[in-house]
């Protein structure tokens, strides 16, 4: 990611995400996949709360070739709600998510 964190900056993060980096994230995640995705997750992980306050519905949707029907649906089989966060994720929700992204990256490369 190359855009400055607001803990890096010392600027207030809000409560909701700024629109220009919503869309920058997003970008980054139609941009570069299952892996921009992989970023912005780790990111949220590392304390960055832009990344943090993302729908995870919306991060999905961002992927390229994702449409809302299978985003919706992946998300039901995760038991991850349309608007939840990524920060209000529990363990038992990242665990179908990892396996999805990991399913979405070998279907992606053709990996068995």
């Amino acid at each position: 990611m190359t855009r400055r964190n607001s803990w890096e900056t010392g600027t207030s993060g809000g409560a909701a995400v700024h629109p220009h980096i919503r869309a920058e994230l997003l970008s980054e995640v139609s941009t570069d996949g299952v892996i921009g995705l992989t970023r912005v997750l780790r990111a949220a992980g590392r304390g960055d709360q832009d990344a943090a306050q993302m729908p995870v519905a919306a991060l999905l949707r961002a992927l390229p070739g994702m449409g809302s029907l299978t985003a919706h649906e992946l998300l039901r089989s995760a038991h991850i709600r349309e608007d939840q966060q990524v920060r209000d994720l529990d363990a038992y929700q990242w665990g179908p998510l990892l396996q999805i992204m990991s399913r979405l990256s070998r279907a992606r490369y053709g990996i068995r």
